[in-house]
């Protein structure tokens, strides 16, 4: 008799829930709508609403299409107009005194600093490798047995101060010793392993730049803003820093000896195991940097050079201005 009970029990919770499930079934679909609805009715509806969301999906590939072969056909006219230039007036070798001559030139320079302002990283980098090969810019040669860029050749044609670079980057690391980019925007450029040896960046924008293993020996960046780059090994040789924005900067493994920090601002950078070795440091602020490990054997400071709190200047072979 128990027995019967508890299954009758059992049998009237099981209903109980099974009725409960169908209410709350009921109400759910009726109150989205479908509580009198067959399966193809919902069918419909979900294909419906699909429908705007695979034509949105649709609408940005197109869009990225689009944006992709305007930034190429950008970059094909500048570069057929460039050549033509080339070719027919002869401009690199024109008397810059020419009227005529003149006009060109300031109408190629307008023309060039627009179209950069419209591309993206990867063809803006393509334009610079152009321009830089074809001499339309300052270039050096690099000499391997002085490590220096020498016989430079200033372009009468185009110079790219104030370039807007923003997110700049190469194939591959290009050899561009000596290029002029005073003044130029270059935040988030992506220039791993680049040869910049005796660049002319004073006052170029870089923040959060990355120079990972870059050459820039003898670069002249005074008053560059480099917050935030990642430098890490880079080789920074005999580099004129003064002024520069170094916040937050990894420069860990950096060979920074003989260089000029004379007033730069290194505060929170990452300076380990770097080689400041016989560097510039006067007037530095260098509050909250790391320098574990970092080699200032003969690097010079003076009274308002602020070091990192506990920093202690023995046994280090620092000399005092």
């Amino acid at each position: 008799m128990q027995l019967l009970n508890q299954k009758d029990l059992e049998s009237d919770k099981k209903e109980t829930s099974n009725k409960s499930i169908t209410s709350w079934r009921k109400r759910f679909f009726t109150w989205t709508g479908f509580g009198e609805k067959k399966l193809w009715d919902l069918l419909q509806f979900i294909c419906t609403a699909a429908i705007p969301v695979v034509l949105s999906f649709y609408s940005c590939q197109q869009e990225v299409r689009n944006e992709d072969n305007q930034r190429h056909k950008i970059m094909t006219d500048y570069l057929d107009a460039m050549t033509e230039l080339l070719i027919r007036e002869n401009i690199q070798s024109s008397n810059q005194s020419d009227r005529s001559s003149d006009t060109i030139r300031n109408l190629a320079q307008a023309r060039t600093l627009n179209t950069l302002r419209q591309l993206d990283g990867e063809k803006k980098g393509q334009l610079i490798k152009f321009l830089y090969e074809a001499s339309l810019v300052r270039k050096c040669q690099f000499n391997p047995l002085t490590g220096r860029a020498n016989t430079c050749r200033q372009s009468t044609l185009l110079r790219l101060r104030g370039a807007r670079l923003d997110n700049i980057q190469f194939d591959s690391p290009v050899p561009m010793p000596g290029i002029e980019l005073n003044d130029a925007r270059l935040p988030k450029a992506i220039l791993p392993e680049i040869d910049l040896t005796d660049a002319q960046l004073k006052r170029a924008t870089l923040i959060a730049a990355n120079l990972n293993k870059a050459f820039l020996a003898h670069a002249q960046m005074n008053s560059a803003n480099l917050q935030d780059a990642n430098l890490v090994d880079a080789i920074l040789k005999k580099a004129d820093l003064t002024n520069a924005l170094l916040m937050r900067t990894n420069l860990s493994g950096a060979d920074l000896s003989r260089s000029i920090l004379n007033g730069a601002n290194l505060n929170n950078a990452n300076l380990n195991n770097a080689e400041l070795e016989e560097t510039d440091l006067r007037n530095a602020n260098l509050i909250g940097a790391s320098l574990e490990g970092t080699n200032l054997k003969g690097a010079e400071y003076n009274d308002r050079t602020q070091f990192p709190v506990g920093f202690s200047k023995d046994g280090r072979g620092m000399r005092k201005d």
